[in-house]
């Protein structure tokens, strides 16, 4: 029996396995039996069919003169749409320019407004525009009161917004804290003016607080975009 067993150099190796061939498709036909290649067409370059852009002949003299005309008569119009937009909005609060400018003036000069309201034809009331520490005042009011209710809620706001509000009612004037008054002496001020408005009748609380509410709109509608560009 003749002897089968291989050697170690004839057993195969796992490299020729897995090793890439390097050999192409028909690389085992004949030259002789293979078939002659034609070489593809070259794609002819693609020709644009968009007409060549129109020249535009530079502007004459006159041309821009005309066009910084028009430029300059938009921006005109730009910058008077604003103060057109306001005077109307101040007509629809019938609210006439001297009268906003005045509420500007005082604003942006003393810090406040104050307007005399007529109640009836013998008593009047005297509201001044309030602070920002009115406001934080009324805010930590709420934080520490914590009313449950909506209508509990206006009224503490309204309470306090005609305490903080209030210069004089009925021929009795009230006073306010100056710019160098203490803390304190700000907090009794308005102690002082709150005690007055929780004595009143409900009634006159009621239209007080009407009142005080006009008065809010007007001065907030005198604000609005477009004061800068009037006054």
């Amino acid at each position: 029996m003749a002897d089968t067993k291989t050697s170690v150099g004839d057993r195969p190796k796992l490299s020729e396995f897995t090793r890439a061939s390097t050999k192409k498709p028909g690389d085992d036909i004949p030259e002789k039996d293979k078939m002659p290649t034609t070489p593809k067409p070259v794609a002819a370059e693609s020709q644009s069919n968009e007409p060549p852009p129109e020249m535009t002949p530079p502007e004459t003299p006159a041309e821009k003169v005309a066009q910084a005309r028009v430029d300059l008569y938009a921006d005109i119009q730009d910058a008077m749409l604003p103060i057109e937009n306001y005077r109307k909005y101040l007509e629809e609060h019938e609210i006439t320019e001297d009268e906003a400018a005045r509420i500007v003036d005082d604003l942006m000069t003393n810090g406040y407004y104050e307007e005399e309201i007529p109640i009836t034809r013998r008593v009047s009331l005297r509201l001044r525009t309030r602070e920002q520490r009115d406001v934080i005042r009324v805010q930590l009011a709420m934080q520490v009161q914590r009313p449950l209710f909506t209508d509990t809620m206006n009224e503490l706001v309204s309470r306090y917004n005609l305490a903080a509000s209030l210069v004089a009612y009925n021929g009795k004037e009230y006073y306010f804290p100056g710019p160098t008054d203490s803390p304190e002496r700000v907090d009794q001020l308005f102690d002082d003016r709150l005690k007055v408005v929780e004595k009143l009748a409900s009634a006159v609380f009621s239209r007080l607080t009407v009142s005080l509410a006009r008065f809010d709109r007007k001065v907030l509608a005198v604000m609005r975009e477009g004061v800068a560009e009037n006054f």
